[in-house]
Formats: C-alpha cells, sequence, structure tokens
C-alpha cells in the first residue's frame, strides 16, 4: 500500500505538532499549509488522500476553503475532515465533509480517519 498523504490545514502551532506525531507514528506523510494559496497550490500539484481542516485558523477562512476545495470537480472527492474544538461548528459543516475530528485528538481519531478516508478515495468509480 502506497504511504497515505495527508494536508493538515492548521495555523496552532500546538495542533500541529500533535498531528505530525500522528502521522510519523502511522507512516503517512504529512504537509501543512498555513494560508489559502499554499492550500490550492498543493492540491492542484501533488492531490493529497486526505485533508484536516480547521475551520477558523487564525491566519486564514477554513470554511471557504473548505467550499473552494468541495465545489472544484478536480478536488471535490478528496476526503475532507473538519477539525475544531468546537462541536457546534462540526454540526454546521456535516454536509461538506466526509467527517469531524474533535480537539483535543486522540491517535486512534486519527487512525480512524486514515482507514475510512484511504478506502473512501480508492473505492472505484463505475
Amino acid at each position: 500500500m502506497a504511504q497515505i498523504k495527508v494536508l493538515l490545514v492548521e495555523d496552532d502551532p500546538q495542533f500541529v505538532y500533535l498531528i505530525q506525531r500522528y502521522a510519523a507514528a502511522s507512516g503517512c506523510a504529512l504537509v501543512q499549509a498555513d494560508n489559502a494559496c499554499q492550500v490550492m497550490s498543493f492540491v492542484q500539484q501533488n492531490p493529497p488522500d486526505l485533508i484536516l481542516i480547521d475551520i477558523f485558523p487564525s491566519k486564514m477562512n477554513g470554511s471557504q476553503i473548505l467550499s473552494d476545495l468541495k465545489a472544484n470537480p478536480a478536488t471535490r472527492q478528496i476526503p475532507a475532515f473538519v477539525c475544531s474544538a468546537s462541536d457546534t461548528v462540526i454540526h454546521e459543516w456535516e454536509d461538506r465533509a466526509e467527517g469531524f475530528l474533535l480537539k483535543p485528538v486522540m491517535y486512534e481519531d486519527f487512525c480512524r480517519i486514515l482507514t475510512t478516508a484511504t478506502i473512501e478515495h480508492n473505492e472505484p468509480e463505475y
């Protein structure tokens, strides 16, 4: 199985560090973006298998990035999981995201979405 590529859209250094540790422990390749231009550039040049996105990072509009990704035919199939400390925010995005991670994120939850996203992303289209 190929290494899973994860794009993390997050600007909190502590959360980035935590996900870096989780990715290393699970054998994932992790790329972190801290602005919208980086997200779109990475997704177009090197599409990830999974996107973890904080809806309200301070340097960018995570909700707009998620909407743009899901509106674009070239990127809408990439599983996107919303990360937030607020379960209220998470429920507002149920129709646009494949799943959610409530902060603080546990390693088991991170691994669960890797499995789910990999299966969804690698299913053949008929």
